[in-house]
C-alpha cells in the first residue's frame, strides 16, 4: 500500500453520485466520475481506492441521509458531512455542475477549509423523526382547522359564544346540518380528517411520553425539565435536535449552533449589530424561544416544580432556581420591608412578586408645596434621593449636584412644579421628547416677556450633540398665561473646561431662570 493521501469530494443525489479524486498536493485532480447511487457500486470504488493509499471522504448534508456515511464507515474509511451553509462561495463563480461541486469539495476538504457536522447515530436519528413528524402533525392540524372554519364562514356560520375548539365548539360543530348533500358531505369529510389528525398528534404525544421514561432520555429530560418554560416534549425535542450536549465547550457555542447570536456588519471604526443570524437548527430554536417567553412572568413555587425537582441532584435544582429568578430580578433572600406611612388597611405590596427584592425606602406623596414648606428642593424628591443613595445616576441639576446654590427666585416660589428631559444615557436628548415632557406654561416676567414680542428661541443643534445636555430645572408656575405653549428652560453647561456664555443665557437671565455659571474648578 502507498503513503498516499486520497482527498474525495461526493456529490450525493437520489440517482447518481459525482466524484472527484484528488492526490496528496497535486494541484489538479483525476477527471470525473459519476456512479449510480448504490451501495455494491460505492463499495467497488473505494475498495480500489483504498488500495492506492489512505482516504478521505466528504459530501454535503442533504436530504440523501447519511448511508453513505455509514456505508463508508463500515468500511474503514473516513467520511465526514459537511455543513452546506457553511461552505465558501465565490461570488464571480456562475458555473455550477455536479462535477464541479464535487470538485469544489475535494479542493476545499483537503485545504481544511469545510465544516463538518455530527453525524446522529441510528437510534438518535429515529428519535429526531418521531419528533418531526409529530410537528408535522400539529401543522396539519392547524391546517385542518382552517379548512373546517372557513368553510363554515363561507356559508355563513359563525361561532360567537365562547373560543373556537372548546368543547362548546365542538359541540355546535357536530350540530351543523346543510341543506345541500354535497355541502353536508365536504363539511362531514374536513371535520372528520381533523379528528383523525388530532388522533395522531395524541398518539404521538403518548409514544414520546414513554420514550422519555426509558434511558438513555430519563435522566437529561428530568435535569431540562427543572427549567421554566420546559417540559417532557420540549426537552426531547432538545435531546433529539442537540443530540449531544457536551460537545460545546461553552454555551456561547450552543447558541451559535442554534442561530441566537446577532449578526454583525462592521468595518473600520463602524460597528453594525443586526437581529439573530437565525443559522443552524430551526427546530431546538423553536423550542428555547418558545420556552423564554415563560420567563416574562413573575416565578412561583408550584407544586408542579417541587414536584421536578424531587429527585433531581442539588446543583441542578440550586442553578434553575437561581435562573428562574435572574430574569425577573426576584430575590429571595432580600424580601422588601414594610413602609411605616402606609396604612394598615392598605394592601401591602411587600408579599407582591413585583416588589420582591427592591428598595424599601418611604416614598413622600406630599404636594410639591408642601415639600417646599419642608425645605425640600423642589428638584429632589424622594424618587431621586433613593436613585442617588442605590448608586444609580444623580437627576439632579449640574449646579445642586456639586454643592452651588439654585435659583433664588425658583426657591422663593411655594407653588413650583418640575420639567423633566427624558434622554438615554451617552446620548443627546431628542427634541421632539424635549417638546412633548414639558408641558408647563412659561412664566410671564413683568415689563421684559411679551407674548405677541418675545418668541422662545428654538431648540439649536449645538445644545443637543452632546456639549450641551438639558437639565431639569425648577420653573416658577406664576405669572403665566393660559394660551402660552410649553417651553422648556435649559441650564448651560459647557462640555469643554472654558466656560463660553450661551445665547440664551441672557434670556434666561432676564425671566429670572438663571442658574449661575459653574467655574472649572468647582467643577473638577
Amino acid at each position: 500500500m502507498k503513503s498516499t493521501t486520497i482527498w474525495v469530494g461526493l456529490d450525493v443525489h437520489k440517482e447518481s453520485i459525482s466524484v472527484a479524486v484528488f492526490e496528496g498536493g497535486h494541484a489538479q485532480g483525476r477527471p470525473g466520475v459519476s456512479i449510480p447511487n448504490d451501495a455494491g457500486q460505492i463499495r467497488k470504488l473505494f475498495s480500489r481506492l483504498k488500495k492506492e493509499g489512505e482516504v478521505h471522504a466528504c459530501y454535503e448534508a442533504g436530504s440523501c441521509g447519511y448511508e453513505v456515511y455509514r456505508q463508508l464507515a463500515a468500511m474503514g474509511i473516513a467520511c465526514d458531512v459537511i455543513a452546506p451553509g457553511l461552505i465558501p462561495v465565490r461570488v464571480g463563480d456562475r458555473v455550477k455542475t455536479d462535477r464541479r461541486d464535487a470538485e469544489k469539495l475535494a479542493r476545499l476538504f483537503r485545504a481544511g477549509e469545510l465544516t463538518s457536522i455530527r453525524v446522529p447515530t441510528q437510534a438518535e436519528e429515529a428519535l429526531r423523526d418521531l419528533i418531526r413528524c409529530r410537528e408535522d402533525a400539529r401543522e396539519d392540524v392547524l391546517r385542518h382547522r382552517h379548512h373546517v372554519l372557513k368553510f363554515l364562514l363561507r356559508h355563513g356560520r359563525i361561532f360567537r359564544e365562547t373560543k373556537h375548539w372548546t368543547l362548546a365548539h365542538w359541540q355546535w360543530l357536530r350540530t351543523q346540518r346543510f341543506e345541500q348533500s354535497l355541502a353536508q358531505t365536504v363539511f362531514t369529510e374536513y371535520l372528520a380528517t381533523l379528528e383523525k389528525t388530532l388522533a395522531r398528534v395524541t398518539t404521538l404525544d403518548q409514544e414520546i411520553a414513554q420514550q422519555a421514561e426509558k434511558e438513555p432520555y430519563k435522566a437529561m429530560v428530568g435535569r431540562l425539565r427543572c427549567l421554566r418554560g420546559i417540559d417532557t416534549l420540549s426537552a426531547m425535542a432538545l435531546i433529539a435536535e442537540v443530540c449531544d450536549f457536551a460537545r460545546f465547550e461553552h454555551p456561547r457555542e450552543l447558541m451559535a449552533y442554534l442561530g441566537l447570536v446577532p449578526s454583525e456588519r462592521s468595518s473600520g471604526n463602524k460597528q453594525r449589530r443586526g437581529g439573530i443570524t437565525k443559522t443552524g437548527n430551526s427546530h431546538a430554536r423553536r423550542i428555547l424561544v418558545e420556552a423564554a417567553w415563560h420567563y416574562r412572568h413573575v416565578p412561583k413555587r408550584s407544586v408542579t416544580f417541587k414536584a421536578r425537582w424531587k429527585g433531581q441532584p442539588q446543583p441542578v435544582v440550586d442553578h434553575a432556581s437561581r435562573r428562574r429568578n435572574a430574569c425577573t430580578g426576584v430575590t429571595s433572600a432580600s424580601p422588601r420591608a414594610a413602609n411605616p406611612h402606609r396604612s394598615p388597611s392598605s394592601p401591602s405590596h411587600a408579599s407582591s412578586p413585583a416588589s420582591f427584592g427592591r428598595s424599601a425606602a418611604p416614598r413622600d406623596r406630599s404636594l410639591p408645596s408642601e415639600r417646599l414648606a419642608k425645605d425640600t428642593p423642589m428638584h429632589v424628591d424622594a424618587r431621586s434621593q433613593r436613585s442617588s443613595e442605590s448608586g444609580r445616576r444623580d437627576s439632579r441639576p449640574p449646579c445642586v449636584a456639586r454643592g452651588l446654590p439654585l435659583n433664588p427666585r425658583a426657591q422663593s416660589e411655594k407653588a413650583s412644579r418640575r420639567i423633566t428631559v427624558m434622554r438615554r444615557p451617552g446620548r443627546p436628548a431628542n427634541p421632539r421628547v424635549i417638546r412633548r415632557r414639558c408641558s408647563l406654561a412659561r412664566p410671564l416676567t413683568p415689563g421684559i416677556d411679551e407674548p405677541e414680542t418675545t418668541p422662545w428661541p428654538p431648540l439649536r443643534r449645538r445644545e443637543l450633540d452632546g456639549s450641551l445636555h438639558p437639565r431639569e430645572v425648577t420653573q416658577p408656575n406664576v405669572g403665566t398665561y393660559p394660551s402660552a405653549r410649553a417651553r422648556p428652560c435649559r441650564t448651560n453647561e459647557p462640555r469643554a473646561s472654558t466656560d463660553i456664555a450661551r445665547p440664551h443665557t441672557d434670556i434666561a437671565r432676564q425671566r429670572g431662570h438663571w442658574l449661575p455659571r459653574i467655574p472649572h474648578a468647582a467643577r473638577q
